[in-house]
């Protein structure tokens, strides 16, 4: 028997459904917990430390924005298209934006990669942009940015001893450094927001 979540049918009494209670309760341990090569989903089984706690949770892919109902949030995960790849990202929905007459389009929260390793360091900020950012010693080349954005939104650098710095977006994926003292070994800190 698989859990029913209808039972105990609230008309009957407790003492005729016995059988089917116990039933329930011996599947409930499958469906509100399960182990999948090591790793716990949905809550941490009965019985155990922090029993019933969330561990990881799955999200079911939607095909379209599923649109709020009453006066809660919604969230879910569907596909999101990038410069590189479409993946799929986790979203929300707010019930209202303020002001009243702004819609309430739904706004991707995660993005399937993040660069920790250097030169180039990346993250994601919601609203489906990415986050780079990094110091560079020799401004005579591009720095370049991976994974290739979209569309780069802004970019900024200071020189490490006050030197005035500008930057130009040169594509989608590259920016570069600008100053009267680029000969000079001084170190640039730079970031970069960019589109998906």
């Amino acid at each position: 028997m698989t859990y029913n979540p209808l039972i105990p049918i609230g008309e009957d009494p407790p003492a005729d459904q016995v059988n089917q209670i116990r039933q329930n309760f011996a599947s409930l341990a499958s469906v509100f917990s399960k182990t999948i090569l090591g790793s716990v989903y949905n809550h941490t089984p009965f019985n155990n430390f922090n029993q019933g706690d969330h561990e990881s949770i799955i999200f079911q892919k939607q095909s379209t924005d599923p649109g709020v109902t009453l006066n809660l949030d919604v969230l879910y995960a569907k596909d999101a298209v990038s410069a590189t790849s479409t993946e799929p990202q986790l979203f929300v929905q707010i019930p209202k934006f303020v002001p009243n007459n702004k819609p309430n389009n739904p706004m991707q929260l995660t993005f399937n990669t993040v660069n920790t390793t250097g030169p180039v360091y990346q993250s994601f900020l919601p609203g489906g942009y990415l986050f780079f950012f990094g110091t560079v010693s020799d401004i005579s080349l591009p720095i370049t940015l991976v994974p290739t954005p979209s569309s780069i939104v802004i970019a900024i650098a200071q020189s490490n001893n006050g030197f005035a710095a500008s930057v130009v977006i040169a594509n989608p994926d590259k920016v570069k450094i600008f100053s009267g003292n680029e000969t000079m070994p001084y170190t640039f800190s730079w970031m970069a927001i960019a589109k998906a």
